[in-house]
């Protein structure tokens, strides 16, 4: 434990990076929710179909965290 202790002081962060992030999440996102079919999403992004499915059945858990980020921008000006 004092390896990764020591490692996340030195700004390291273990584990796989997120296969989505900022405009293709938006962009996985705004697919779904126009009824794109999972194997369509996956190809044009370039990610499996399973990410699509997980991406899909969280889907609102993730739509909420980015109103309330904005939100919290707008109404913060010093946040972010």
């Amino acid at each position: 434990m004092a390896g990764l202790t020591a490692a996340r002081s030195g700004g390291r962060v273990g584990g796989r990076p997120r296969a989505l992030t900022g405009t293709r999440l938006a962009h996985a996102l705004t697919m779904a929710a126009d009824g794109s079919p999972v194997w369509e999403i996956a190809t044009v992004l370039g990610i499996g179909e399973s990410t699509v499915y997980l991406l899909r059945a969280n889907m609102s858990v993730i739509q909420d965290a980015i109103l309330n980020f904005t939100l919290l921008r707008e109404t913060c000006p010093s946040f972010g």
